[in-house]
């Protein structure tokens, strides 16, 4: 009966084989790269809101100049034919 009993109880058994597992989290060690983007995120959030924004600006900006040219020479043919 104690066989069964001690099967009933959750965890106990993964307790006993694997040994109770660390209070502290190893994943700001193990992975520095994220540590720093979180760090910088929390810093710089409005530096690189505003950077992001600017830099889609200018994107909108370069390829409105870009196809400019072909709009107005199409409709100036298709105005005069």
């Amino acid at each position: 009966m104690l066989g069964l009993f001690i099967y009933s109880m959750p965890g106990y058994l993964v307790k006993k084989l694997l040994g109770a597992r660390p209070n502290t989290s190893m994943s700001w060690i193990l992975n520095p790269v994220r540590v720093v983007c979180i760090l910088a995120w929390r810093s710089y959030k409005f530096h690189c809101l505003g950077l992001l924004f600017l830099s889609l600006s200018l994107l909108f900006l370069l390829l409105l100049l870009y196809s400019m040219p072909g709009a107005l020479s199409q409709k100036i043919v298709n105005a005069i034919g």
